[in-house]
């Protein structure tokens, strides 16, 4: 990159490492347009980077919504950090149901934390965001398992992502 492509992406990273309540510095970076999707990528994808810059990332891509970063931000979704986690549902809610379907890929039999924080946020998205389809994946999951405890983290899965109350006999 130029002299002043490096001077504009370290102006750009002090934006995001102070505009975490700033939405006018948040905007401005957005404006920035798809060029600077890869540096909020990289500034995300960077556990090294502090909590500000990494979750300032987060929330400009969901102000952006390109559809490429919607990955990426999953990736994110059960961060360690509470503030980059938190930054990365809010920015992955701004898709709506555009992110349901790369949601849908996270659901998994064997990552039980995660599995939760992906069901909640589908759920926030709306009612429509679960189909009967990805109840009955998340229900096979159960049906197939061997310990009462996997049920039981089936039973609540599904519990979340219906939000109802889920008997037994469901995943039996």
């Amino acid at each position: 990159a130029s002299d002043f492509g490096r001077k504009r992406l370290l102006a750009v990273e002090q934006l995001l490492a102070n505009c975490s309540g700033d939405e006018d510095a948040q905007r401005f970076v957005a404006s920035l347009g798809l060029p600077a999707v890869p540096f909020l990528i990289e500034n995300l994808s960077d556990r090294s980077r502090p909590r500000d810059v990494r979750a300032g990332a987060a929330r400009i891509l969901g102000t952006m919504r390109v559809d490429f970063s919607l990955p990426h931000l999953v990736r994110f979704v059960d961060d360690p950090d509470p503030v980059v986690a938190r930054a990365v549902s809010t920015a992955i809610e701004a898709f709506g149901e555009r992110a349901v379907e790369c949601l849908e890929k996270e659901l998994s039999c064997d990552r039980w934390l995660r599995s939760q924080i992906v069901a909640r946020l589908l759920r926030r998205i709306g009612p429509d965001g679960v189909s009967r389809a990805l109840l009955e994946r998340v229900r096979s999951c159960g049906r197939f398992a061997g310990s009462s405890g996997t049920k039981r983290r089936v039973l609540h899965l599904i519990s979340i992502l219906a939000e109802a109350d889920v008997t037994p006999d469901l995943v039996a």
